[in-house]
């Protein structure tokens, strides 16, 4: 089976699980242009699922590089009318959003941090109301990943480009459960009844604390808040749909108190 078939079984699960678009919904598709190719695979899957218009928003790290780099301060943190609006409508519509994501690592090296910084803040302020609309699981998100030229040299440096390319893809399709073999919508849905047992048992549990340990010096306490709640895998939107905010996802989460979190951790990967 070529990588174009397990590109469109990766972007149908997007539309299916993922955000599980529903009939005569708005749909918003973020994607980079580094991934146009499978965008446009998201794009026509969630039409075939009944979506009643996709809209895409495109970002080109390069263009918003220099962007940053060449503009004034007061210029990036000039937040236009338009934009806030087009954020407003895909609220008022009730829009599900999926979010192709396609990294190039490095590519802010040499920008000005407080420029950065002050972009970022200006339009988290202007935008809140989108965040909250969207963290608070008032419509259905999901994210997915996909191969880039650059991210893959990262991963696989001693690959030649088109090898690592390929090799990325393989390792986002098996940690996506995206096989030649297999039907993905229903291995997710084994995959979130497990996860679901996961988090029963651990609420059960209610533990007081966490305590993390290995051989390289890691020991670190975790306090955890009264009657908290363990979740993971597939959420229920406000407007009631059922929908995996992360493909892929293997994690069982809870929150940790704020003044009970002591010790030290050594980490054996760099941390971004």
């Amino acid at each position: 089976m070529p990588k174009e078939l397990l590109v469109d079984k990766l972007a149908n699960l997007s539309v299916q699980i993922g955000a599980n678009v529903q009939e005569n919904q708005v749909v918003v598709v973020n994607g980079s242009t580094e991934s146009k190719e499978i965008v446009r695979k998201v794009v026509e899957e969630a039409y075939k699922a009944g979506a009643k218009k996709v809209i895409v928003n495109w970002r080109d790290d390069y263009i918003s590089k220099f962007g940053t780099k060449y503009q004034t301060v007061e210029t990036l943190t000039d937040i236009p009318e338009y934009l806030i609006d087009k954020f407003k409508y895909f609220v008022d519509k009730g829009a599900c959003v999926i979010s192709v994501v396609s990294p190039i690592p490095g590519v802010n090296k040499g920008l000005d941090p407080v420029k950065q910084q002050k972009a970022g803040v200006a339009a988290s302020k202007a935008l809140s109301f989108y965040r909250e609309h969207m963290m608070g699981n008032r419509s259905q998100w999901t994210i997915i990943a996909a191969s880039n030229p650059i991210w893959a040299k990262k991963i696989f440096p001693d690959l030649e480009e088109e090898k690592a390319v390929e090799k990325l893809w393989e390792a986002i399709f098996k940690a996506s459960r995206v096989t030649e073999d297999n039907d993905p919508v229903k291995e997710w849905k084994e995959h979130n009844a497990r996860l679901l047992k996961h988090n029963n048992i651990l609420n059960d549990y209610q533990f007081e604390s966490l305590h993390f340990k290995n051989n390289l010096g890691t020991d670190l306490t975790i306090k955890l808040v009264d009657n908290h709640v363990w979740s993971g895998g597939q959420e229920k939107a406000t407007n009631g749909v059922i929908f995996n905010p992360n493909i892929p996802t293997e994690e069982n989460f809870t929150m940790p108190h704020k003044t009970g979190v002591n010790g030290k951790v050594i980490a054996t990967k760099p941390l971004e």
